[in-house]
């Protein structure tokens, strides 16, 4: 770690006197910093540039009400530096909670819902985020093309390998896959705003009665009706059970609306749309080699996918019967 306790006072002037790994997930590290001045979050990712993107994007919110964790400026006044392999950053580290997934109290669901809509309404008068990488494939038919037959192959080497859990699942998750080829969402008809990205449970830090937005590498322009629905489902407990209940959901998404407006198109869209990314965004079994909390996500993906398979269509149907114009 010495290495990294020079880097830090190399590019900040910070003389940090311990330094411990506190998340580690493919593509990033995160140490906490402790220094006589305070703590800090390093991160270490790989050469992507976003360092710089995410600590002005980052100073914006924060200059407009939005609670997030502050980037430091470097030496020379940027928001990250590079060694040959590496892209770093340093933030405040917010001294918090993080409330686990599906164990949100209904304050908590009210707050989230409230600070994703603030985010982007704040963000309407930022420049546009690029594009999330995603939609355009998401929601073609190439995923179903390029993931049936590789799903397939899996299977027959679940079930010559004796693996028949693995198989299972595997045909679980082409059964999502044959599903989801029949809907037909229009990319260009949902409303497009500039968001987090990745906006749920897991990157929220509550202080207080404060809650802070944290992780802004995904930060884009994207369809809103995607996150709201993410946000819930990730928080509340009742979909811990694989479950949506549309008369939990249904303060949730008021409260969002306060702040972003959706169109009749959007909400119908958006059961089938969540259903997409779980499908195509997460993970695809086996899930062996995941992290804790990464296996947490995936297995609760799985379970809200079967409930989805059976239910989309009426719980599309119910949304637009209480939200239309």
């Amino acid at each position: 770690m010495n290495d990294l306790i020079q880097i830090i006072n190399d590019n900040y002037g910070i003389i940090a006197e311990n330094i411990e790994l506190i998340s580690d997930h493919p593509g990033s590290k995160v140490y906490l910093a402790t220094s006589q001045t305070g703590k800090y979050a390093l991160k270490k990712t790989g050469l992507n540039n976003h360092g710089e993107k995410d600590g002005e994007l980052s100073e914006f919110l924060s200059r407009n009400g939005i609670n997030v964790a502050k980037f430091l400026r470097t030496k020379t006044n940027g928001f990250a530096f590079f060694d040959e392999h590496f892209q770093y950053t340093l933030q405040e580290f917010i001294n918090g909670e993080q409330i686990p997934l599906n164990t949100a109290s209904d304050w908590f669901m009210i707050k989230t819902a409230q600070t994703l809509g603030q985010i982007q309404n704040v963000l309407r008068d930022y420049k546009q985020l690029n594009k999330a990488q995603w939609p355009s494939w998401l929601l073609s038919k190439d995923p179903i093309a390029q993931n049936e037959p590789a799903i397939i192959a899996k299977i027959e080497e679940a079930k010559n390998s004796g693996d028949t859990a693995l198989a299972a699942a595997l045909q679980q998750r082409l059964k999502h896959i044959r599903r989801i080829s029949g809907f037909n969402i229009e990319l260009d008809k949902l409303t497009h705003v500039n968001s987090h990205g990745d906006f749920y449970i897991n990157q929220t830090i509550l202080k207080g009665k404060d809650l802070y937005v944290i992780d802004w590498d995904g930060g884009s322009n994207l369809p809103a009706c995607n996150e709201v629905m993410m946000s819930f489902v990730y928080a509340d407990p009742v979909c811990k059970d694989g479950i949506i209940d549309i008369d939990r959901f249904k303060p949730y998404l008021k409260e969002y609306l306060k702040y972003t407006e959706l169109t009749n198109y959007d909400i119908q869209m958006m059961p089938y749309f969540t259903y997409c990314y779980f499908c195509f965004c997460g993970f695809t079994p086996p899930y062996d080699d995941l992290s804790d909390d990464y296996m947490q996500i995936a297995i609760f993906s799985d379970t809200l996918m079967n409930w989805l398979h059976d239910n989309v269509d009426t719980l599309s149907a119910e949304l637009v019967a209480i939200f239309q114009d």
